[in-house]
């Protein structure tokens, strides 16, 4: 948010919002081809060093075993490597904080306020982005790390 919040203002709005969805495309995009170099890198791994369990590391052995729903789960964010999932997180709070730079410049106490509650109810009650199509939730969950990001 401090790097697009100056940016913020009225007759600028528009287009930080823009700058700012433009970047979570970015990230998003980015996630993806990393997601896929990682698998290569793995399934390389696996057949030429002949150490199958690389695929068994890293939230890979879903792929292997139910490959067209994780693939879809990759796509939507869903199904996400361990160590690669820093970039949905900060695609996600980047598509948020329009908003969030709005009510901060309206009223910041209220903001802040808003966003310690969002932080708290998300972690004692676990609600966060579903995984997909494996169970659970997203291990890091960008309702609790806006906290922090705004």
């Amino acid at each position: 948010a401090l790097a697009y919040g100056t940016k913020f203002k009225p007759g600028g709005r528009l287009l930080a919002t823009l700058k700012m969805w433009r970047r979570a495309g970015v990230l998003y995009i980015s996630h993806i081809v990393i997601t896929m170099v990682v698998i290569a890198l793995f399934c390389a791994a696996a057949l030429f060093a002949h150490r199958p369990e690389m695929l068994t590391m890293i939230n890979i052995e879903p792929l292997m075993k139910n490959t067209p729903q994780v693939l879809i789960g990759i796509v939507t964010l869903g199904h996400q490597l361990g160590y690669n999932n820093i970039l949905p997180v900060y695609a996600a709070l980047l598509l948020a904080a329009p908003a969030f730079v709005l009510f901060v410049s309206y009223r910041p106490v209220p903001a802040l306020i808003v966003s310690g509650l969002l932080w708290l109810v998300a972690g004692i009650w676990q609600i966060a982005p579903p995984n997909y199509p494996e169970p659970g939730l997203w291990f890091l969950n960008p309702l609790s790390w806006q906290f922090l990001f705004n």
